[in-house]
């Protein structure tokens, strides 16, 4: 993604990916060690963590427990996000036939900004409990600032990999699994 404020709090999650990369690399390099590794965008499914802190989880459980969801932004930053199932297809299918190198593990067809994506979750709810609204006291979390976060999959798709599980099914089957 590019440079990163590397004294900011939240920059320990892409720091540690980046140097596990490098890692990697260098063992190639220096050692001949072959390596394949995964990339994953934003994953989700039955079964994640509603307290985990990401905005899908927070928004799930807030439209589970009829509270509004509240954004604190105007929710234009764009994510994508990848069925589990998908998700682990990809990872067998690079431990079979993948190469030395990282293969990103995204479904590009299921980008959407997050405002659009607290709509999509509020109207899970068939009873209409909870609405999207903005405003609200800025999350004391430090997150890392970047509207665009999607990833090119065409490499793992030369291996054969195709995501089938689109963004509607995929947030109605994690919803429906916690109800």
């Amino acid at each position: 993604m590019g440079p990163l404020q590397h004294l900011n709090v939240r920059s320990c999650y892409p720091e540690a990916k980046r140097l596990c990369e490098t890692m990697l690399e260098v063992y190639r390099t220096q050692y001949g060690l072959s390596y394949c590794g995964v990339r994953m965008s934003h994953t989700l499914g039955p079964g994640i963590d509603l307290e985990d802190g990401r905005a899908f989880a927070e928004f799930l459980k807030c439209t589970l427990e009829g509270k509004d969801i509240v954004l604190l932004s105007e929710g234009r930053a764009l994510r994508t996000y990848t069925y589990i199932p998908d998700a682990v297809n990809a990872m067998f299918l690079v431990m079979q036939k993948g190469q030395d190198g990282f293969y990103n593990v995204v479904n590009e067809s299921n980008v959407i900004s997050i405002r659009e994506l607290a709509e999509l979750i509020a109207g899970l709810d068939l009873e209409g409990r909870t609405e999207v609204r903005f405003g609200g006291v800025p999350s004391s979390l430090p997150y890392l600032q970047f509207e665009l976060a999607i990833e090119d999959s065409s490499k793992i798709r030369t291996l054969g990999w195709e995501p089938k599980v689109g963004l509607d099914q995929m947030f109605k089957w994690t919803y429906e699994s916690f109800i």
